[in-house]
């Protein structure tokens, strides 16, 4: 490694450990903090003690030198930022808290990662843009878009290529290499049925379809190397590469033995299952090659200053994507002793195998051959791994420490034929109704998904409840108001039809108080003084020259000229008001209450139906106008005071509730309070405005 190279968080230098996915360098103190936060974080391996692949550390060396660090470092090499020197811990700062606070949040919450574009359209450009780059040997600018977020397996519309079928094609090495780390399927097949394997020999890049075709095996070739410490040579078409039980194993493996029920219910899962299962392995393997490397490094004797009393984690960290029950499956792999997690991965590689091949599933048969093979050729007596499959289920020869939270001379009778064939066990006693295919992992993992739904639904019914309870309330209110306006206009009816019955049989006083014509010819002769009254002579004689049972003419107030001044009009009438007088305004405002009534039923729907939100601001316009109309319709010098009172509460109660729908975030309940309060004021206000108070 290169000698100049410094730890890409804290700046010590000479980095014995390097983070994979993230594609920088590290310390040994730093690499503490790294292997609590998780595989999907960050994925951590030693430059000396770890398994790598020439192509692996050729990229790895690459980016770094090419500056892969800036890329989560971002926002401090801007010099309009914080000040670099005041964020970033040195390398004497305490590893608790100084530099794992600043490693969390360098990589877990990227706050100083490069951010993307708030555009609509940027995925896509990104995406485009990675599929264009690959082609090319700027791996740096690959990096710098997968962290974008650009989607590693992207395909074109026409041909349907994913990026790693451009560098395939291409013959870019490093990009693939890049690529799969992120993610990229090298099996995944376009529109041509052919994989990135088939494009690079096609293409005569014979070398990278041979590396294509072992990071298409990377899971199983990791796990043969873990227990034999060789991989499968992919070249002479040996794609895996499976020890044989030995021992006291072949009792086990008997048809009624724990060893083939597992296998018989390890063939009926699911691809996805079996993918999963093989995943958690793998980063279970990794943890252990980690923990492995990491003791080989310090010796067991190297102590780091963390400042606190701090462990790294003794299992996989959780994963917040995953769920709480395969999070809780993975810690328990942690658990399995050196004899019991080798049987596990045999099986999964069998399995494997089995499903490549498309062999037949041996559930049925009632007889295993012995095998009596010797297992010299998987032995490998080397420095760096020092499993020998001969010794591999002997306690006395164990390459891993006890568990931190078990106690160190208590025996583990469990293995891991037993934790499947539990587990399965449990889940068909309890769950009888459960497809076979379904394992307790999957049956677990539903169920903690019904909770959350059945809690959130609870919430939604008790949420409802109390809305409905409030509509019901203002429906009722609603409805009575209805009755009333619908009663009083009945009356409002009755009222006028006997006021004209009762005209037609008391014709009015002013009725007779002008004579016929043929009685009383006008007299154009008289002058304006006559008229007003002056002349009081003429006057008694005209009173007694009128027919007996003619009305004289009453003494009022002259429509024209005259000493008399009109009186001033007061602000408010008298309290007492007559039904006559305040009928002339009961249609209009019946009408326009009406139309409010609907209004309000309409805003009451839209928060029953959960659109409130959308529509709060147009029922409050609509609303609001009507109110004034209804206020408008009976004018201010007629107003008693107690209607004043009324109107002015009715107002209130309008302003309120165009205040609760304007709101930036719509409470529904408060609304619909404000809608009764409104619709209480108004049918009062109808009352006294139309005589019935």
């Amino acid at each position: 490694m290169d000698l100049a190279a410094v730890c890409a968080d804290c700046g010590a230098k000479d980095p014995e450990w390097a983070s994979l996915n993230r594609c920088v360098l590290i310390c040994s103190e730093c690499c503490h903090v790294h292997r609590n936060l998780g595989t999907h974080v960050s994925r951590v391996r030693s430059l000396k003690h770890g398994v790598w692949s020439k192509e692996q550390l050729e990229l790895i060396r690459f980016l770094y030198a090419s500056g892969s660090n800036n890329i989560w470092e971002h926002s401090l090499l801007d010099p309009s930022s914080a000040n670099k020197a005041k964020i970033k811990p040195t390398a004497s700062d305490a590893v608790i808290p100084t530099k794992e606070n600043y490693i969390k949040g360098k990589y877990s919450q990227l706050i100083f990662a490069l951010k993307p574009s708030r555009d609509e359209s940027s995925l896509e450009d990104l995406n485009r843009q990675l599929w264009s780059c690959v082609r090319t040997d700027r791996v740096e600018t690959t990096l710098r878009l997968l962290a974008l977020g650009a989607d590693v397996n992207y395909v074109d519309p026409e041909k349907h290529n994913s990026p790693l079928h451009v560098a395939a094609k291409e013959n870019q090495a490093l990009q693939v290499e890049l690529l799969v780390i992120y993610g990229a399927d090298p099996s995944r097949p376009n529109a041509g049925d052919l994989s990135a394997i088939d494009v690079a020999r096609l293409e005569n890049h014979n070398d990278l379809a041979l590396r294509l075709e072992e990071l298409q095996f990377e899971i199983t070739d990791r796990l043969s190397l873990f227990l034999c410490g060789r991989r499968p040579d992919h070249s002479r078409q040996v794609h895996f590469l499976v020890p044989e039980l030995l021992g006291n194993f072949q009792q086990r493996m008997t048809p009624d033995g724990e060893i083939a029920k597992v296998r018989r219910e390890m063939s009926k899962l699911s691809g996805v299952q079996l993918e999963k299962i093989a995943q958690d392995i793998y980063d279970e393997v990794d943890r252990r090659d980690v923990v492995r490397a990491w003791n080989a490094t310090h010796n067991l004797t190297q102590n780091i200053d963390h400042g606190v009393d701090q462990f790294v984690a003794v299992f996989l960290p959780p994963n917040p994507k995953l769920s709480a029950t395969r999070n809780q499956l993975r810690q328990k792999l942690a658990k399995y002793d050196t004899p019991d997690f080798a049987t596990l991965i045999i099986d999964v590689l069998t399995e494997c195998k089995r499903r490549f091949y498309d062999l037949p599933a041996k559930c049925d048969e009632h007889t295993i051959t012995s095998s009596t093979k010797t297992r010299e050729s998987s032995k490998v007596n080397s420095a760096n791994n020092s499993e020998d499959p001969s010794l591999l289920f002997d306690d006395r020869n164990r390459d891993y420490d006890e568990v931190a939270e078990s106690p160190c001379n208590k025996s583990r009778s469990s293995n891991a034929a037993k934790h499947w064939s539990d587990g399965h066990a449990e889940s068909e006693h309890g769950n009888h109704g459960i497809h076979p295919d379904v394992t307790l992992d999957d049956y677990l993992e539903l169920k903690e998904k019904l909770n959350d739904s059945a809690a959130k639904v609870q919430k939604l019914t008790s949420s409802n409840v109390t809305i409905l309870r409030h509509l019901s309330t203002l429906q009722e209110s609603l409805t009575e108001l209805k009755n009333d306006n619908l009663r009083m206009r009945n009356e409002l009816k009755s009222q006028r039809e006997n006021q004209l019955t009762l005209l037609r049989r008391n014709p009015s006083p002013t009725a007779h108080m002008v004579s016929p014509s043929t009685s009383f010819p006008p007299n154009p002769a008289k002058t304006t003084h006559e008229f007003r009254g002056s002349d009081t002579t003429d006057s008694l004689e005209c009173n007694r020259s009128k027919p007996f049972g003619i009305y004289a003419p009453i003494n009022r107030t002259p429509t024209f000229g005259g000493n008399f001044l009109p009186r001033p009009v007061e602000k408010f009438r008298s309290d007492s008001v007559d039904v006559p007088f305040m009928s002339k305004y009961a249609d209009p405002l019946i009408r326009e209450t009406e139309v409010l009534t609907g209004a309000i039923r309409n805003l009451l729907s839209d928060a029953q139906s959960g659109q409130l939100p959308e529509s709060s601001v147009s029922h409050a316009c609509t609303i609001s106008r009507l109110i004034q109309k209804i206020v408008a319709l009976i004018p201010e010098a007629e107003r008693t005071r107690k209607i004043e009172q009324v109107m002015s509460t009715m107002v209130e109660a309008s302003v309120y509730l165009t205040d609760c729908c304007s709101a930036p975030s719509i409470d529904s309940d408060a609304t619909c309070s404000a809608a009764y309060n409104l619709a209480k004021s108004v049918k009062e206000y109808l009352k006294l405005a139309t005589g019935q108070e």
